[in-house]
């Protein structure tokens, strides 16, 4: 009887410790996807992987033959290319992968060189409030987001931020998103969520049934 109720109590202690534990922070977004691309995440059914999703440590992506898909790991400051057949496993600073035998692969790097912008604090950059489902209930009851009025130093940082994404749109290849995503993010940290709307807004007009594009446009309309 003693030994059943240790038992349960270190499941409830298990239990109340896995409550508390704070969401995974993304560690890179998708930032180009072309051809089959599944992400599969802890229990949940494979998804086909999508441009401007979010993933986290631990999320494991095949590619079939002849797919690829490019990883923006912003806080690393770097960008991965890969190219299927490929199995990979995401981790905090970059992804490891292996071929279908199980020998490692590499991915081609890219530097993205963002650390002179002001990406921290991003609310889109650190959370991930889609989990598994992909789905963001909005509260309602928000007034519509407003810029913050910006003093001499931050009007440098958002010059630094847009200078440096248009220069990323020329550098990288056609469909990259992380000019965008790193836009997006940068403008939530400086408190121009306007901005933030109309250009995530801009970029769904275009590519409607991206889910996780509407996923971020909600996260920048949560309540704060």
């Amino acid at each position: 009887m003693k030994r059943l109720l240790a038992l349960i109590l270190a499941s409830l202690f298990t239990a109340a410790i896995a409550w508390a534990a704070p969401p995974a922070r993304p560690a890179c977004v998708a930032a180009l996807v072309e051809g089959g691309v599944l992400l599969s995440r802890q229990e949940a059914p494979d998804v086909g992987l999508e441009r401007f999703r979010k993933l986290l440590p631990g999320d494991r992506i095949t590619l079939e033959p002849g797919a690829t898909l490019r990883l923006s790991f912003l806080r690393a400051g770097k960008a991965e290319a890969w190219r299927g057949p490929a199995r990979l496993v995401v981790e905090e600073g970059g992804t490891k992968g292996t071929d279908p035998a199980g020998a490692p692969l590499a991915p081609a790097i890219t530097p993205l060189e963002l650390t002179s912008v002001s990406l921290g604090g991003a609310a889109l950059l650190d959370s991930q409030p889609e989990l598994i489902s992909g789905q963001i209930t909005v509260r309602s009851g928000r007034f519509p987001p407003a810029d913050v009025p910006l003093d001499d130093a931050g009007k440098k940082d958002l010059d630094r931020l847009e200078t440096r994404c248009d220069a990323l749109r020329k550098a990288l290849p056609p469909g990259d998103a992380t000019a965008d995503f790193a836009l997006a993010a940068g403008l939530d940290a400086l408190g121009q969520q306007a901005r933030a709307v109309r250009l995530l807004k801009d970029l769904l007009a275009r590519d409607e049934a991206n889910e996780a594009l509407a996923d971020l446009l909600k996260e920048v309309l949560q309540p704060r």
